[in-house]
């Protein structure tokens, strides 16, 4: 095997000193080791730099480094690890998570070899619910012959109506020179902030590929929805969609890859409507408000749940069909994606 391209996996980290473990026990049971592991601490408080010190002890057999900055949110450790990579390609393992695979990058790099004008790898992962093993759901197998050597326009048209695009920066592995040749970064201040870096890529990127191994285990953490979704979370990706639409519209020449990134911008619209019912209370009537602004981007619906929520909305309106979304999300405990 040529694993000559050096490949950075990249984990920013705050307070998982009880999950790193893991992760790091993954890793060192790759069968391909040519890889740097660069660790990026946003000024974690617990024992996270005491693990780094240990493993100085030990002779791991890849590269890594470990460096720790002050707080400032993940997307800050995200954008401060770039000055360290070293690899051609970049792929994002997020500090409580782990690879289930030890041929995890053998796959890669095979994928790497037999194509030298990748952009962007897809892979697979499953998800588990935190402390509920049985909460186990694997994402679908991709068509490969859809993907690999397909046009992009292709690979789109097959991914976004068939609910396979997945706007997450830790499914995917990509080449270094897209992200510093256009600029793409993780925007400050912002929640959803893996949706827009995905717009960007995608906008950016031409050749797209993807593996069927489901070697990425995300970890869901119990009750974090019901918990977590507050006013700022609806009006970010609520302002993303109003970002990318134009920006789609205006950059996207090719007719079909427009259609369908405009498509996926209605179905973010539709997490939107689902998730304000899942939002404190005291903002619902304002959220509400907002949303009704924006009904217009349904009209670029382009899979069947968007299709259906524009219909449902056509027929109930905003409040029940937020009602309706709100009470699915709620009790499938997980988004729309």
């Amino acid at each position: 095997m040529n694993d000559t391209i050096m490949v950075t996996v990249l984990t920013p980290t705050y307070n998982r000193a009880k999950t790193l473990p893991k992760l790091i026990e993954s890793l060192c049971g790759q069968t391909s080791t040519n890889f740097q592991w660069l660790v990026i601490d946003d000024g974690s408080t617990d024992d996270t730099d005491s693990i780094f010190e240990r493993l100085k002890n030990y002779d791991l057999p890849f590269q890594w480094e470990y460096h720790k900055k002050e707080n400032g949110g993940k997307h800050t450790a995200l954008n401060f690890a770039h000055a360290y990579i070293k690899g051609e390609v970049v792929l994002i393992l997020d500090s409580d998570d782990y690879w289930n695979d030890c041929d995890a990058l053998f796959s890669l790099y095979s994928l790497l070899n037999k194509y030298s004008e990748v952009d962007v790898v897809f892979f697979r992962r499953f998800t588990f619910e935190e402390n509920i093993s049985q909460h186990i759901r694997y994402f679908p197998q991709f068509n490969l012959n859809k993907i690999n050597g397909c046009e992009k326009s292709d690979v789109l048209s097959y991914l976004i109506p068939n609910g396979l695009f997945i706007p997450s920066a830790c499914n995917k592995l990509v080449r270094r020179k897209i992200l510093i040749d256009n600029n793409i970064w993780f925007e400050k201040g912002i929640y959803s902030e893996d949706i827009d870096w995905n717009f960007s890529l995608t906008l950016h990127a031409d050749n797209f590929y993807a593996i069927n191994l489901p070697f990425y285990a995300y970890r869901r953490r119990s009750g974090s929805i019901t918990n977590s979704i507050r006013e700022k979370n609806v009006l970010d990706l609520l302002n993303i969609i109003k970002k990318w639409i134009p920006m789609i519209s205006e950059e996207c020449q090719d007719f079909q890859i427009k259609k369908m990134l405009l498509g996926y911008c209605a179905y973010q619209f539709i997490v939107v409507l689902g998730i304000i019912f899942l939002a404190e209370t005291d903002c619902r009537d304002f959220l509400l408000q907002e949303v009704r602004k924006m009904s217009y981007v349904l009209k670029y619906a382009t899979d069947r749940k968007t299709k259906k929520v524009r219909l449902m909305y056509i027929f109930l309106g905003y409040n029940l069909s937020a009602k309706f979304l709100g009470t699915y999300l709620k009790f499938k405990k997980r988004y729309l994606f």
